[in-house]
């Protein structure tokens, strides 16, 4: 005769599911297709093409540049998926509400956050400040201006200015504004605004060396990017000073790195500035 075994297959069953969940729960969350960080849950926004694929992006403003990337290729967007801030429920970007530049900065700047509605957007921009505005509208200003050196686009008053002999050009990140100024013939000046606390920052070069720096208490993080990746236009994270990287890495826990500094940059950015061969 058979022992009875009924009453231990339920139970089991249970274990096995708790166990999925919790792995489920804290599993890895995937790395944005734009600045390879870790995808925020409040923040995820999805871009999905007409030929089946999706990719996941750490926040709306990545999302916006990403589809700007993909217009060089001539690659059609079928759909853009966003997050509400305050819910986590997910909405389809044209029914979205965004705040662009509040003090709220999750992620990217400029800060973008979604919302789903317009309502629930001013309520947190009566708190936080910033503009409430379309996706089309975020879109549009995140990709309206290029950085001179690699594709990427640029948000003009949150970008690096290059100033050289009385014109005017655009970096992405720190490592594009040096190669900027460096193909302008050496000699610019660079400025950058930051936020949080918004403090404006500007180096000098001169016959492509870097001669001053103000204020001098500012600080670049160069974030390890994933095993087997490579450092990107996003892997750099500029802040005003120790005190405010110590708040920015409480608040991103997961993005490993190490403080660099211009001067360490620069053999990038000089590789950067030399011309494509045949071109």
């Amino acid at each position: 005769m058979r022992p009875e075994r009924s009453g231990f297959a339920l139970p089991a069953l249970c274990v096995i599911l708790l166990l999925w969940l919790v792995s489920e729960a804290f599993a890895a969350p995937p790395p944005c297709a734009m600045c390879a960080r870790p995808c925020n849950i409040h923040t995820l926004a999805t871009v999905t093409l007409t030929n089946g694929k999706s990719m996941d992006y750490c926040c709306p403003h990545c999302a916006a540049m990403g589809v700007g990337m993909l217009d060089l290729s001539q690659t059609s967007v079928q759909s853009v998926t966003l997050t509400d801030y305050s819910t986590r429920q997910r909405v389809a970007s044209e029914r979205a509400s965004c705040l662009l530049e509040s003090d709220v900065v999750p992620c990217c700047a400029p800060s973008v956050l979604a919302f789903s509605s317009i309502e629930a957007a001013k309520q947190f921009q009566r708190r936080h400040g910033g503009t409430v505005c379309s996706w089309q509208t975020v879109a549009e200003k995140l990709t309206r201006a290029r950085c001179a050196v690699c594709p990427m686009s640029v948000y003009p008053p949150t970008a690096f200015i290059v100033t050289a002999w009385g014109k005017r050009s655009y970096g992405c990140c720190p490592v594009c504004a040096l190669a900027a100024a460096l193909k302008a013939g050496g000699t610019a000046a660079i400025t950058h605004w930051i936020t949080n606390p918004r403090r404006r920052l500007e180096v000098r070069l001169e016959n492509g060396r870097i001669v001053s720096q103000a204020p001098a208490s500012w600080v670049i993080w160069q974030i390890t990017p994933p095993e087997g990746g490579q450092l990107k236009c996003h892997s750099w994270v500029v802040v005003a000073d120790a005190k405010s990287l110590d708040s920015w890495r409480k608040a991103h826990p997961e993005a490993k790195g190490e403080v660099v500094t211009l001067e360490s940059l620069l053999p990038r950015a000089q590789m950067k500035a030399k011309p494509a061969k045949g071109g």
